[in-house]
């Protein structure tokens, strides 16, 4: 006996996507989490100088007469504790005219072995 394969009734559509949050797509929570944390960067990051600045505590800028007549103490300069950069530009290597001897056979014989 012959069977109708067709569908009686329609039946609802299945979604294959999941929503989630108000219904957007995970790449655009993404980029707009990226883009709110990327400001808050930016903003601590110019916002720091002034704050340093209001406080009092920069350092004396530029010139040395400014932090004198402040009352500014300023260290002396520490030795160095490294050498080599006076040392290397006025050392000079000879380099000799003739090549050192070459250990091992002449290159046009092969070795001898046992």
């Amino acid at each position: 006996m012959a069977r109708d394969y067709a569908a009686r009734g329609r039946s609802r559509p299945r979604s294959s996507r999941k929503t989630s949050g108000a219904g957007l797509p995970g790449w655009v929570w993404l980029v707009a989490g990226v883009a709110i944390g990327l400001s808050v960067a930016a903003f601590l990051y110019i916002r720091r100088p002034v704050e340093a600045a209001l406080r009092g505590t920069t350092a004396a800028v530029g010139t040395t007469g400014a932090a004198k007549s402040d009352g500014i103490a300023i260290p002396p300069r520490e030795k160095p504790r490294f050498s080599f950069y006076e040392m290397l530009p006025r050392q000079k290597v000879a380099i000799p005219d003739e090549a050192p001897p070459a250990k091992g056979p002449p290159p046009g014989q092969a070795p001898s072995g046992s």
